[in-house]
């Protein structure tokens, strides 16, 4: 015969609660089936108000279903939610309950491991706290700490220049980060793919300790966009900000936030590297260049493709400073990457050249819709049948462009 487990029944309604699981829910991953007399949920009901007995299999269940360990179903109270830095994104009421309690058992995770580490690295002798954690101010402006960074990384842009893509940049600036000491982790589910928490959710989050600095970036983000948010959550390590970090939809508004990715932006494309483009406003960009075929030099722009939400804010930082007069329409609406002008009036779609930008250059170009003679646009500006709006070049078809100024 099978004797009870003598628990508090508010041990289970606290972990059901805060795995963000309905009773209806926690009733059919438990295992509960509905009788003649009672259904499913009424007998979970009846075990966390105390009226049912719990069983040694049905904790054991409980203990998978809610993701935690055995012995908290032991304590004598609920504790207390546990330190989880601050939340600095901009879509918290938009995430589902569930998608929370993952992001929550996530957190506890790292948490752990990291305090575990830090016991380890504490008991060494030779253990020396991290100068460069907190080390900076957020009225120090960003390409003070962009430089803090580089500097403590070893990355210069000659470095990043040299990467084969934005895969092999992430990975670059990754060992980088873990031979100055900061534990990268590149993790975005609880074990399995049924537990995956998506990049609307977090996309990266870092906790900020002298001995043992953690950032984790959610590997269900594009892999482009990588390199963004390390070096982003590396500038929270820096001002000693541990917290987690969101999507990128519009400007944040929480200032952390935003100088955080204006540190980012200033790493990945230094002020120095857009300072040619800058010169080059008012003039024909076919003669604006200095590359021989009368191509402005965009250095600094991450290899690839397509437009994606690095390159997204590699154009709204050329526009911050003055140099590329658009900004990418994802950054507001997140709709497919094609940058709109700023100018008044109606939307204009703006090309790159794939050829050149994957060579570090690119070219604008304005497709004239309406226009007569060989700038004729047949479909009056609608997307043309088989290609990519927001591609140019032989893979694109003839697409009636002309060259515009800067």
């Amino acid at each position: 015969m099978t004797h009870p487990v003598q628990i508090n029944p508010r041990m289970l309604s606290w972990a059901r609660e805060t795995a963000g699981l309905s009773v209806a829910e926690a009733a059919a991953m438990l295992g509960l089936k509905t009788t003649a007399k009672v259904s499913a949920e009424e007998k979970l009901r009846q075990v966390e108000a105390g009226a049912r007995a719990v069983s040694h299999g049905l904790l054991e269940k409980a203990v998978a279903a809610y993701r935690r360990p055995l012995i908290a179903f032991y304590l004598p109270q609920p504790p207390a939610r546990g330190d989880r830095g601050e939340d600095f994104r901009t879509v918290s009421g938009a995430v589902s309950p569930r998608d929370e309690a993952l992001l929550d058992a996530l957190l506890r995770d790292v948490r752990a491991r990291q305090q575990m580490l830090r016991e380890v690295v504490a008991d060494d002798e030779d253990a020396r706290a991290l100068p460069f954690v907190a080390s900076a101010r957020v009225d120090e402006g960003a390409t003070h700490v962009a430089a803090c960074i580089r500097a403590t990384l070893g990355v210069s842009v000659a470095d990043q220049r040299r990467a084969k893509d934005s895969a092999g940049l992430f990975c670059r600036l990754r060992a980088a980060a873990e031979r100055a000491g900061v534990f990268v982790l590149l993790v975005g589910d609880l074990g399995s793919h049924h537990s995956d928490i998506g990049e609307d959710v977090f996309r990266g989050f870092a906790l900020a300790d002298d001995l043992a600095p953690f950032v984790v970036i959610n590997d269900n983000d594009a892999v482009p966009a990588r390199a963004f948010t390390l070096v982003h959550e590396l500038a929270h390590i820096w001002i000693g900000a541990t917290g987690v970090s969101g999507p990128l939809r519009g400007v944040p508004e929480n200032a952390v936030e935003r100088f955080c990715n204006e540190v980012a932006g200033e790493f990945l494309l230094p002020a120095d590297a857009v300072a040619g483009l800058a010169a080059a406003r008012g003039a024909d960009v076919a003669r604006a260049g200095a590359d021989g075929r009368g191509r402005p030099r965009l250095e600094g722009v991450p290899r690839c493709r397509h437009l994606s939400s690095a390159r997204e804010r590699v154009a709204f930082r050329g526009g911050r400073r003055g140099a590329v007069p658009y900004v990418c329409r994802a950054m507001a609406d997140g709709a497919p990457a094609g940058p709109t002008h700023q100018g008044a009036g109606r939307d204009r779609a703006w090309l790159l050249h794939r050829s050149t930008l994957s060579a570090g250059r690119g070219v604008a170009r304005h497709r004239a819709p309406g226009a007569p003679g060989r700038h004729a646009d047949p479909y009056q500006g609608r997307p043309y049948p088989g290609r990519d709006p927001y591609r140019s070049g032989p893979a694109a078809g003839r697409t009636p462009t002309r060259r515009m100024t800067l």
